[in-house]
């Protein structure tokens, strides 16, 4: 089960869940065999049937929770960091990088552009904001200043080289270099 529609409330969740579970059938069943046995059985077994109708009540109840915590942990497993979709490079020279959806990143969060080079070692090249999260969930990244040295590679990061684009990675972050840069520019 996909949780994309995040307005869903918890106990909405967990009524689909059940439902998905049980099925209404299956529901119903358990619901009226607990019932029908704390009512049907001898006054001896009283006892025995209030156990099993709190069993039978405890077990509808609890399962689907459990399924509903998986599900919510794997939807949370899906927001690693995105891969690099594509480049676009417009005419006045600025540089947008289109990432696959993530959480990680928010509208106008600042990130940092690494390339991964020999023995994947990681080099910062650039930085960059989000500057939309597209309807499809696609993160737009602006670059706002690349590291001296580096104009080569963001050449060709913007000509769409792919051997460059597999090797680019987008953190959510940004390192105290971008604190230095800002102090030299300004």
């Amino acid at each position: 089960m996909r949780l994309d529609n995040v307005n869903k409330g918890l106990i909405e969740l967990y009524f689909e869940k059940f439902l998905k579970f049980f099925g209404v059938p299956a529901t119903i069943l358990s619901i009226a065999l607990g019932i029908l046995l704390w009512i049907i059985l001898p006054d001896e077994t009283v006892r025995a049937s209030i156990v099993i109708s709190i069993s039978v009540l405890l077990i509808a109840l609890i399962f689907p929770l459990v399924m509903l915590t998986f599900d919510l942990f794997n939807q949370i497993k899906f927001n690693r960091r995105p891969n690099v979709l594509t480049t676009f490079k417009y005419q006045n020279g600025d540089l947008t990088i289109l990432l696959s959806k993530s959480d990680l990143f928010w509208h106008d969060s600042l990130v940092s552009i690494y390339i991964k080079g020999e023995e994947n070692f990681e080099q910062l090249i650039a930085f960059g904001s989000v500057i939309n999260i597209q309807e499809d969930g696609n993160i737009q990244i602006g670059i706002i200043a690349t590291l001296d040295g580096n104009e080569d590679t963001m050449t060709k990061i913007g000509s769409k080289n792919i051997d460059t684009l597999k090797r680019l990675v987008v953190k959510p972050n940004v390192s105290k270099a971008f604190i230095q840069l800002n102090n030299r520019v300004q």
